[in-house]
């Protein structure tokens, strides 16, 4: 079966919004984004979820200070480039 990232994404949306109307209460809904979360990693191979893979280990090293914005928001930037291609 194809991964379908656009209706991943699609159902990810859909729980965030439900998420930021539920303030606070929104840990009910922690186990439909560990779900999404587990779906997305049995496609490793699908281009879409190797740049979120790449982009959250990027983030991870901004929130670590091990990267300024300024360099991340250029890799981002790149790494889209790179993807579109």
């Amino acid at each position: 079966m194809t991964f379908d990232f656009e209706n991943w994404s699609e159902k990810l949306y859909q729980v965030s919004d439900k998420i930021d109307y539920a303030q606070p209460g929104y840990e009910k809904y922690d186990q439909e984004l560990i779900e999404l979360w587990e779906e997305l990693l049995q496609h490793e191979d699908h281009y879409s979820v190797q740049f979120l893979t790449v982009l959250k280990s990027k983030l991870k090293d901004l929130v670590d200070g091990k990267v300024a914005e300024n360099d991340y928001e250029q890799f981002v930037k790149d790494l889209r480039t790179d993807y579109l291609e």
